[in-house]
């Protein structure tokens, strides 16, 4: 599989904010609106904290100054008006953290959740997951007592927060105005859909609705499905919220997915474990390696990657971004591993509960 020469370019390009800003080490946490505002989390001579760059036009709005810069960290989105992030205060530890917003409009920084400690003031223990946002919500799951999590959603327009659901919580998503997550099972996993304004539980797209042996899922905003199994071998896919997922991928014994999952609008990126990271253009089949990183965001058509390998400990201070499109990755006889495996979506259907356990 090979991408055409136009791809090849693009992915290719490397961006950097101009030396004088002084950044030594930045990291991304979301890919660029169509605006081209980007989400970073920089290091350098003058600032270190949370940013927005726009790409396109080379503005930089420094949002928050991070306390202590050795320790601090952030990870969350950017929905085009609001960014909203959870700030980290521990390189050990996730569950000591502050939650934040601001208003690109208005310029205003809100400070609108913290974690929840015990009474010798031990932040009780949270899920390892960045916030999430859309269209003016963000959620969030944090831990709220000896073993009991929470779903917390936030209306970022007034700052009323609310508590969606308490138990056992995994991965969030928006869909709609519906907020889904995964809910870890004795055995194995089911995904809960709830109504974004009611926080009643209502159906989900009916092409979950047997999936439940989902570790990871992505709806796309036009309905579209992708998911990885429990056993991070196969990954599954629907091109709309009423069709069965077909099996896409899957990944030799030797090694899974990573976890990472996204839907661009003309395919799925996927990371898998220490091979880089995949685009497949869902209305061929066809998939081409984009990046040795298992690192990325994805927005529409636009991603971000780099291709810095974590435990190298490497400053990062460019990275790679482009847009993906139909009729990008050339059809090729012979499937390469890691997609040795790839199969025709006709050629199997979604797996029955409980199956690749």
């Amino acid at each position: 599989m090979g991408a055409n020469p136009a791809l090849e370019k693009r992915i290719g390009k490397v961006w950097a904010p101009p030396a004088s800003a002084g950044i030594e080490d930045l990291t991304e946490h979301d890919a660029p609106d169509d605006a081209g505002w980007l989400f970073l989390e920089e290091r350098g001579k003058h600032f270190a904290g949370v940013s927005l760059w726009n790409v396109k036009t080379g503005e930089q709005r420094r949002v928050h100054k991070f306390a202590d810069p050795r320790s601090y960290q952030a990870g969350g989105g950017f929905d085009g008006r609001y960014l909203f992030w959870q700030e980290s205060h521990s390189l050990e530890s996730f569950d000591d953290f502050s939650l934040y917003s601001y208003d690109i409009q208005t310029g205003k920084t809100s400070h609108l959740a913290d974690s929840i400690g015990d009474a010798k003031g031990n932040s009780y223990p949270s899920p390892l997951a960045n916030p999430v946002i859309s269209g003016g919500f963000g959620a969030w799951v944090q831990g709220v007592g000896p073993g009991v999590s929470a779903l917390k959603l936030v209306d970022l327009r007034t700052g009323q927060i609310r508590t969606a659901r308490q138990g056992r919580i995994g991965p969030v998503q928006f869909v709609g105005d519906k907020l889904i997550f995964v809910e870890p099972q004795s055995e194995g996993f089911r995904l809960v859909a709830l109504d974004l304004h009611s926080l009643k539980a209502v159906p989900g797209p009916t092409a979950l609705d047997g999936a439940r042996n989902v570790a990871f899922f992505k709806v796309s905003p036009d309905g579209k499905i992708a998911y990885i199994d429990q056993t991070l071998r196969q990954l599954w896919f629907s091109n709309g919220p009423d069709r069965a997922p077909k099996l896409v991928a899957q990944l030799p014994e030797e090694f899974g997915f990573q976890g990472a999952l996204e839907m661009s609008d003309s395919g799925i990126i996927y990371a898998s474990q220490g091979h880089g990271s995949y685009f497949i253009d869902v209305s061929t089949g066809n998939a081409v390696k984009i990046t040795d990183s298992q690192n990325f965001f994805v927005k529409g058509s636009h991603v971000v990657t780099n291709d810095a390998n974590s435990d190298k400990g490497a400053a990062i201070t460019t990275l790679r971004i482009f847009d993906l499109a139909k009729g990008d990755v050339q059809a090729c006889p012979k499937t390469p591993a890691p997609l040795r495996d790839l199969v025709p979506s006709t050629a199997s259907t979604q797996p029955s509960a409980g199956a690749g356990t």
